[in-house]
């Protein structure tokens, strides 16, 4: 097993494309304004999801940083958790994140406007709750969610390949499964 230095060592990258997430968010949120109607104790997106292995790691070890995320226990767990009917995320506490600054990117960049594509065409989602009335978006209010979703994968990959064999989990983590820490 990985000691925690290690781990911690392997997350940089997955650190630092949050933090360019978040500030990204940031500017959105700023620019938008009143536009973006998510606030504290918005909990309407919050659901029990998957996320990749390095997302789970990073949450992992934020619920017991004193202890090295187990993969055996991470795997194990997963297999719990894929079988339960819960859709609520297990981090949800009386409307508030009790992971909010380890959640997952898609938790990170919920309420955003995203530019997907589908179908061979590129298309405009977003919250309903949020952005209506607004008929134009500024190139620099759209996230590209195809690009986003690529990064992410990339550094999945290349977190797996810096821990090496043991910390071959599951594709998609249920964050349930981490709830047993």
């Amino acid at each position: 097993m990985k000691d925690t230095q290690s781990i911690v060592s392997a997350l940089a990258a997955y650190r630092q494309f949050i933090e360019r997430i978040d500030t990204i968010c940031g500017q959105i949120a700023a620019r938008a304004a009143a536009a973006i109607t998510c606030h504290e104790g918005c909990d309407a997106c919050c659901e029990a999801i998957g996320v990749f292995p390095v997302e789970a790691v990073y949450i992992a070890l934020h619920l017991c940083p004193d202890q090295p995320p187990d993969p055996d226990r991470i795997r194990s767990n997963s297999g719990l958790a894929a079988r339960g009917p819960d859709t609520h995320c297990p981090f949800l506490e009386n409307h508030r994140c009790r992971i909010y600054p380890v959640r997952p990117l898609i938790c990170r960049t919920q309420g955003m406007a995203f530019l997907v594509e589908e179908a061979g065409e590129r298309r405009l989602i977003h919250c309903p709750r949020n952005f209506q009335g607004m008929t134009r978006f500024p190139a620099e209010m759209l996230i590209d969610l195809d690009k986003m979703n690529a990064s992410l994968i990339r550094i999945n990959q290349a977190f797996l390949q810096e821990m090496g064999e043991a910390f071959h989990v599951p594709e998609r983590v249920p964050l349930s499964a981490l709830r047993f820490r």
